[in-house]
């Protein structure tokens, strides 16, 4: 009888535990769909991306949602107006008159519009880029486009509008505007979930590149090595990522793929090579959509991660064993998840034989083994180690780890080995040893 009462209670706290997970997992992503309904509003040419680590699949339960909104190149500065840019073929100039075609185009000369357009699409002549040059917004009377709009000023526009009333009690928003990225966070009240609302320009998604970088190399790791990542970011979050003077996730998370990368087997797949030039097609050529034994279909029992609502990614249900590793790599191995974990904390502890003044960690082109020249490179004390991704090159505010930072670092690797070696996972992780 005890034994079946201590499994009944071990249930009903795992459900406990799931209702919880999912709960939070619908309110976030209401909190999300909400925020993007109010970017849209504003800027209706804009495309909002999820990046950081809920979507390359490496977040936690209580992990922050990073948005990166991609404006148009052409902004008008009215917030009231949407924005707007000259293009002949929906809003045609005054040479193309209405009266060369009166039976495309209304009979009225001052606007010139086409009869399947709307204003929606064809805006009155004072609202485009070619209006009145006094005017509030317009540009100058050359004709040309307004200029894009920085990013602290876009989320400056959009700080109001999420501070209304009906918002207001459901949020708090607290503006990071002076910052190298400036950004917009956004707390939410009853779960405590945290949305960081960054700003960039079209074709210039630093972070959106970066996360589908991170993204391939998470897809091709075996999932004991993914298992092993997350139990690492949750001990960075519990003992060492929070308070002044710690490692930023991104870097820990960088580390971490690194160092599966370099292992012997390796633990996670190289990085992405550049793509091999394109050679003219032959008589003989095999069906690039086609795998090697000619079929185009996906192998069973590789797993792999789907795109759920709102642009987050997880981990999809392997066909296979539940244990089991279709990877190469992994299957050489042969290596249990405590010895991952003791192995990346004996190579990051004092005296281990990780060196962060001599190395630069690049997991979208390679590992360097010699520090670089330049920008980051020899020459300041204070910098032990160099972390970059040439995607996000100059855009990520957490790519230079100072020495102090590293040193604690060390220390706390050298800690965590020692627990897990004398009371194992659950003195390292707690209730999520499981």
């Amino acid at each position: 009888r005890g034994w079946e009462r201590a499994t009944r209670q071990l249930w009903r706290w795992h459900r406990r535990q799931l209702l919880s997970i999912q709960s939070l997992e619908a309110r976030r992503r209401e909190r999300f769909q909400c925020i993007e309904k109010i970017i849209l509003s504003v800027w209706r040419g804009a495309q909002v991306h999820v990046v950081g680590s809920s979507a390359f699949g490496l977040a936690g339960p209580h992990s922050d949602v990073d948005m990166e909104i991609c404006l148009p190149s052409c902004t008008c500065r009215d917030p009231a107006r949407p924005s707007t840019s000259r293009n002949p073929d929906t809003c045609p100039r005054k040479s193309d008159t209405c009266l060369q075609k009166p039976d495309t185009y209304l009979p009225n000369p001052d606007r010139c519009h086409r009869k399947p357009e709307t204003p929606e699409t064809c805006p009155p002549k004072e609202d485009t880029c070619r209006g009145n040059p006094r005017k509030k917004g317009n540009t100058p009377a050359n004709g040309a486009c307004p200029k894009w709009e920085k990013p602290r000023s876009a989320l400056g526009r959009l700080l109001p509008l999420l501070r209304r009333p009906p918002l207001k009690t459901h949020l708090k928003i607290r503006p990071i505007l002076n910052s190298k990225v400036p950004l917009l966070r956004i707390i939410d009240r009853s779960s405590k979930q945290t949305f960081d609302v960054s700003c960039c320009r079209g074709g210039r998604e630093g972070g959106r590149l970066a996360s589908e970088a991170l993204r391939g190399i998470v897809q091709g790791m075996c999932p004991c090595a993914v298992v092993c990542a997350l139990a690492i970011l949750e001990w960075g979050r519990r003992r060492f990522l929070r308070g002044p003077g710690s490692m930023g996730s991104y870097p820990l998370t960088l580390l971490v793929l690194s160092h599966f990368q370099a292992q012997t087997p390796p633990l996670a797949p190289p990085p992405p090579q550049p793509p091999a030039p394109v050679q003219p097609p032959t008589r003989n050529t095999i069906n690039p959509w086609s795998f090697e034994d000619s079929t185009t279909e996906i192998p069973s029992g590789v797993p792999s991660i789907v795109k759920g609502r709102g642009g987050f990614w997880g981990p999809a249900e392997a066909s296979g064993d539940r244990y089991g590793c279709s990877k190469g790599w992994c299957k050489r191995a042969r290596a249990t998840q405590g010895e991952i974990l003791k192995g990346f904390f004996e190579a990051f502890k004092e005296g281990g034989p990780f060196k962060p003044s001599k190395i630069a960690i690049i997991p979208a082109s390679g590992l360097r083994l010699e520090r670089q020249a330049g920008r980051g490179g020899v020459g300041r004390p204070s910098e032990a180690l160099v972390i970059e991704d040439p995607v996000r090159r100059g855009v990520n505010i957490a790519r230079r780890v100072n020495a102090s930072v590293v040193a604690s670092f060390q220390k706390a690797c050298s800690e965590a080995q020692m627990e897990v070696e004398r009371d194992g996972l659950e003195a390292l992780l707690g209730q999520e040893a499981e």
